[in-house]
């Protein structure tokens, strides 16, 4: 599959010289590169993650289920406007930022209990390409329950704890 890709790109790199060397006028090369760019050099980074654990400790968010949302976002601009939110705003303004940002964010929510936990399905975060990954837990009392995520590589976890969230990689021996 990269074999395919690499061929592919290294084909359309050259046909767009030749039409630059070939042809006086450049609307069409560029306007061919604009169609096609996202598809060679598609824009974001990769999630290395192997995996995605959710951990609800005994006793967190005084006993009562907790809800978490683990946001993929598509676009620098958007996701620098989000990362800015703290997580009551975030769930405040969630439904109309996945309508209006549709295509540029990717979510997966839950509400587990204490003592609960999930593996979080390897086909939400797979093949997906994104600008920053966001974890937001949503507790009863104050605080910023919000943690970035992307630059996380392996087998990650996301533990809500009594009062605070934590995330970390664990590492096999």
């Amino acid at each position: 599959m990269k074999v395919l890709k690499i061929t592919i790109r290294n084909i359309f790199l050259s046909l767009v010289v030749l039409l630059i060397n070939g042809c006086g006028v450049l609307d069409v090369p560029l306007k061919v590169y604009k169609s096609t760019k996202n598809y060679i050099f598609p824009p974001g980074e990769r999630l290395y993650w192997k995996s995605v654990d959710i951990i609800i400790r005994k006793n967190a968010n005084r006993n009562y289920p907790i809800a978490i949302d683990i946001t993929l976002i598509k676009d620098e601009a958007l996701f620098n406007k989000i990362l800015e939110l703290d997580s009551s705003k975030w769930f405040d303004q969630k439904d109309i930022l996945l309508k209006t940002f549709a295509e540029e964010i990717v979510i997966e929510s839950w509400e587990l209990a204490p003592e609960d936990g999930l593996k979080v399905p390897e086909k939400f975060f797979k093949e997906e390409r994104v600008f920053g990954a966001l974890v937001f837990g949503k507790y009863f009392n104050d605080g910023d329950y919000k943690a970035r995520i992307d630059n996380l590589e392996g087998m990650v976890v996301i533990d809500f704890d009594v009062d605070e969230l934590n995330v970390y990689t664990l590492k096999r021996n």
